[in-house]
């Protein structure tokens, strides 16, 4: 994820801003393309759905695939399930975050929402944050609240205090670093006010503004994005963002390629991750190198339909057991 941050900023990457769909209340659907040069040398595509209200059909809130294809040929070379893919680059993505941009002396952390995403946040943050001495956790759902217990119940000892809040605004108030991935329902309105707030703080939404109100980023002292150009889509398009800042100091790639310096003696340094492509494509390829290398996986015999008149001549070719069907040149 940092390499993907870092390729985006040195201008290595190719990602559109993602193109939605809202079908009904507390739902997204989203098409998110991106390619990354480099070291990763991978394209692709995620189709992904979001239903906040899915669990209560004991479904995930979260569905839809990712297809990884070859940056040279555009074969497609794999199709996978995106549920674990967005879990893990979405966390790692918010740890990243913290790692890079809270403040030096931060020994609390807060984890607001814990889900499936929530979850990967705090294990990926005991693994790669060990300076965090104490977490505040809470989700409005208690059996999320009764898993991570159990989690936590199994963990080596000694580990990091850990408190088990009551409502949000328990959770942050001591928090040196907030993270939150709760779920985007009209159910749920914004629970973080600004005056819930520690005087120095690091707070990161992955929730989009499902969890702030806009005050927290608008009398922010920095505000960084993972993208710029796809907050600033996000928020134009509506109704996301409506009275949140249109303009953040920076984002995330040109922190993490030095392109931007982090702002010093501040105070409060308020931070927007929408998630984006390019951490999904290099995510689903290091899936994909690592499925190869176990002899993972179901070897598919697809049949590519090909109806221009542009065609050739020749009905079909076969690309490594991939057989390509052409339609064949009215004479």
């Amino acid at each position: 994820i940092e390499k993907s941050f870092t390729c985006r900023g040195n201008g290595e990457t190719e990602m559109p801003p993602k193109w939605g769909l809202m079908p009904k209340k507390s739902s997204l659907m989203h098409a998110m393309p991106a390619s990354v040069k480099g070291d990763v040398n991978a394209a692709g595509l995620k189709w992904i759905s979001m239903y906040g209200d899915n669990p209560s059909r004991g479904l995930p809130a979260l569905q839809g695939l990712v297809v990884l294809n070859d940056i040279e040929s555009g074969t497609p070379i794999a199709v996978m399930d995106c549920g674990l893919v967005t879990e893990k680059r979405t966390a790692a993505a918010g740890v990243v975050a913290a790692k890079h941009l809270a403040f030096s002396d931060a020994k609390t952390m807060a984890i607001i929402g814990l889900g499936r995403v929530g979850v990967q946040h705090f294990v990926a943050s005991l693994e790669l944050l060990p300076h965090i001495t104490h977490y505040f956790l809470f989700d409005f759902y208690p059996p999320s609240l009764e898993n991570v217990k159990k989690l936590v119940a199994g963990l080596p000892t000694p580990h990091p205090e850990i408190t088990y809040c009551t409502s949000a605004e328990e959770a942050v108030k001591d928090a040196d670093i907030i993270l939150t991935a709760i779920s985007m329902t009209t159910e749920i309105k914004p629970c973080i006010k600004l005056e819930h707030l520690k005087e120095k703080v690091t707070f990161i939404a992955q929730d989009y503004d499902a969890a702030f109100t806009a005050d927290c980023f608008a009398k922010a002292d920095e505000f960084i994005a993972d993208d710029t150009a796809q907050y600033q889509f996000t928020k134009k398009g509506g109704p996301n963002f409506a009275e949140f800042p249109m303009n953040p100091n920076a984002d995330m790639g040109e922190v993490m390629s030095k392109k931007y310096k982090l702002k010093e003696g501040i105070k409060r340094r308020g931070v927007i991750f929408l998630g984006i492509a390019t951490h999904d494509i290099v995510t689903a390829k290091l899936v994909y190198d690592k499925a190869k290398e176990l002899g993972k996986g179901t070897l598919l015999d697809i049949c590519l339909l090909y109806t221009s008149d542009a065609a050739d001549d020749m009905q079909c070719v076969d690309l490594g057991g991939r057989r390509i069907i052409k339609k064949k040149k009215k004479k």
